[in-house]
């Protein structure tokens, strides 16, 4: 009996266990800009295999399908006018904006992945800028 309680507890764990996790804050990674829109952005992590942040797959509005991505908030310190789609660089999650108190416009894409993240832009070295 035993036996049959340890596998019926082993394979409820098994099928609500999700493989993305949450990733150390100290964590470092490359992600590539998708797009973007008064500083709200979307970010596709660049390594396949890292798997330590939440991320979806995500269809843009022309049926071009994403994997690897999220919604994200570029934060006020990171010159906007410098991240053009495509533009690939390194940040690490976070678990507060950091230092929101510039001016945004109010526009947002029209499609947007639903998990987001707050993330800080991190130098080539993986130090804050």
């Amino acid at each position: 009996m035993k036996k049959i309680f340890f596998l019926l507890f082993t394979s409820i764990l098994l099928i609500s266990c999700d493989d993305e996790l949450i990733v150390d804050s100290t964590d470092c990674f490359e992600v590539k800009l998708i797009d973007q829109m008064c500083g709200n952005a979307i970010l596709q992590i660049v390594d396949a295999s890292f798997t330590g942040v939440d991320k979806t797959n995500w269809t843009d509005g022309d049926g071009t399908t994403f994997e690897r991505v999220f919604s994200a908030n570029l934060p006020c310190n990171a010159n906007q006018e410098h991240f053009e789609k495509g533009a690939v660089f390194q940040i690490r999650i976070v678990d507060q904006p950091i230092d929101e108190t510039c001016g945004r416009c109010a526009a947002i894409l029209p499609s947007m992945p639903e998990v987001r993240n707050e993330i800080e832009i991190m130098d080539g070295n993986c130090n804050s800028l």
